[in-house]
């Protein structure tokens, strides 16, 4: 039979646990956001877009990702692709991440 103590030790590493996972997945998504954003910003500067342009699409990049939040409403983003795919002629499926492998991984960061 195990302790009150040792369930209490237990339920609290749990829950320690999925609040790290929450945290790591969340600068997952921070990251790939500036990436793809940089990305984007990227091909507009080679394009050669002019500062002014390039500050009034990422605020309103950002105004885009902030305001459903602030009025509650959920974005879904398989809705809003499959929309972008017919009005525009889009094929999602091309993008991919570029990531590095695990042994690329490992030597970075020598383990």
């Amino acid at each position: 039979m195990k302790s009150r103590g040792m369930r209490d030790l237990k339920k609290e590493m749990q829950i320690q646990n999925a609040v790290l996972q929450h945290d790591i997945y969340n600068a997952c998504i921070d990251d790939m956001l500036k990436t793809s954003l940089t990305a984007m910003i990227a091909v507009m500067d080679m394009r050669g877009y002019s500062k002014k342009y390039i500050q009034k699409w990422f605020n309103d990049f950002l105004l885009i990702i902030e305001t459903p939040q602030a009025l509650g409403v959920k974005l879904e983003s398989d809705v809003l692709m499959k929309q972008f795919t017919e009005k525009y002629d889009l094929d999602f499926s091309r993008v991919k991440a570029n990531v590095e492998t695990l042994e690329e991984y490992r030597k970075r960061y020598r383990i």
